[in-house]
């Protein structure tokens, strides 16, 4: 039986999901794997392609009916939130009525955006390794960058305005969630546990491993972005959620019902 999985190009997805796109894990099914843009997996996982599926925290809400949240392989974590960075303002009031790039309208960073900012704006929506090109070309006044670009962006002397991720853990004392891995509710409880487990031991697999596969997908990115990216994303809410990582996705989507999680062997029936 082949499963449709789609997962980002990061770093962080490639490390975690290692040891199964280089078929090191056996597993009863075969996963067949395709790589797109955060904003493209949260399309897709809106039009129900993919069996497993890299999407925002954010845009689980519009799919919790089809999807569970799998245990493992999400990306939650302290200082690791998307910023707000500008070539020329300093403060959240000074954005008011401008227009700002977001990395896509169901990311986790637009509604991190929507949380703390007061005043209102513009936004316009571009892939995120685009957004740094538009402030630098002044197509936009300022935008939120996430993933490689908070290694990169003081590089060309870019103004931080905000941490998004610090201001929701100063305000909540929680990690911030922003992605997560879900599969579809349709899959047998021992397919469900089976994936589950099988990123659990991709991950034991990957760990000291070297990082040629992942250098493959990031080419632009040198090898201490990469180990950076790699330690500020994957982390143990990325082996398992655990309660703290359950608690700060219902407190990020505003639910309060844990059946939306996958809870592993406990739910082994058929």
């Amino acid at each position: 039986m082949d499963l449709k999985i789609g997962i980002s190009t990061c770093p962080n997805d490639i490390y975690i999901f290692n040891a199964l796109i280089t078929k090191k894990v056996p597993l009863n099914f075969n996963l067949k794997f395709d790589f797109f843009d955060i904003e493209e997996l949260n399309k897709k996982c809106i039009n129900y392609d993919y069996d497993i599926i890299k999407i925002s925290a954010n845009l689980f809400k519009k799919v919790k009916d089809k999807y569970f949240i799998l245990d493992s392989g999400s990306a939650l974590g302290f200082n690791c939130g998307p910023l707000l960075i500008s070539k020329y303002y300093n403060t959240f009031d000074d954005l008011e009525n401008k227009l700002i790039a977001l990395p896509g309208e169901n990311t986790t960073a637009n509604r991190l955006f929507d949380i703390f900012m007061k005043k209102p704006v513009k936004k316009t929506f571009f892939r995120f390794d685009k957004i740094i090109p538009a402030i630098l070309n002044d197509e936009v006044a300022a935008g939120v960058i996430i993933h490689e670009g908070r290694f990169i962006y003081h590089k060309y002397n870019l103004i931080k305005i905000a941490d998004l991720g610090e201001l929701w853990e100063r305000n909540f004392k929680m990690p911030i969630p922003l992605g997560i891995i879900v599969a579809k509710k349709e899959l047998s409880n021992k397919i469900l546990n089976e994936i589950d487990l099988a990123i659990k031991k991709s991950l034991e697999y990957t760990k000291n491993k070297d990082y040629n596969l992942i250098k493959k997908f990031a080419q632009e990115m040198d090898d201490a972005t990469i180990k950076n990216h790699i330690k500020l994303y994957v982390n143990k809410f990325s082996y398992s959620l655990g309660e703290t990582g359950r608690e700060a996705i219902l407190k990020f989507l505003n639910l309060n019902d844990e059946k939306i999680f996958w809870r592993g062997e406990k739910n082994v029936s058929k």
